[in-house]
């Protein structure tokens, strides 16, 4: 989540068990905490992955930095329209970047 403080990094839990509506209100939520410098100590430990999106910047492709003591960070740029060949034409096709950084 981008603060005024900077970059800060809270953990979203048990998100196996929960819908796409309550993940989305859950990040709102703490995203809300961490803006307003009200984040609690139990908002950023736990975590095991991250998810990092540029796509508001732009940009086709970056490496995101694993953020310790994680094993892994998803990064995602922006979305764009695309020709993609199937075999007979040419067919336009939304493409997702993704990146993948993750400690072995």
């Amino acid at each position: 989540v981008d603060t005024p403080d900077g970059l800060v990094v809270p953990v979203v839990g048990n998100v196996d068990r929960k819908s796409i509506f309550d993940l989305a209100e859950e990040l709102g939520e703490v995203s809300e905490r961490a803006r307003s410098g009200k984040l609690r100590p139990d908002d950023l430990k736990g975590g095991c992955i991250s998810i990092s999106s540029l796509g508001g910047i732009g940009g086709t492709a970056f490496t995101p930095v694993i953020n310790a003591p994680e094993v892994a960070i998803l990064g995602i740029s922006r979305s764009k329209m695309k020709p993609v060949w199937d075999g007979k034409e040419f067919q336009p096709r939304l493409i997702l970047p993704m990146d993948l950084s993750y400690d072995h």
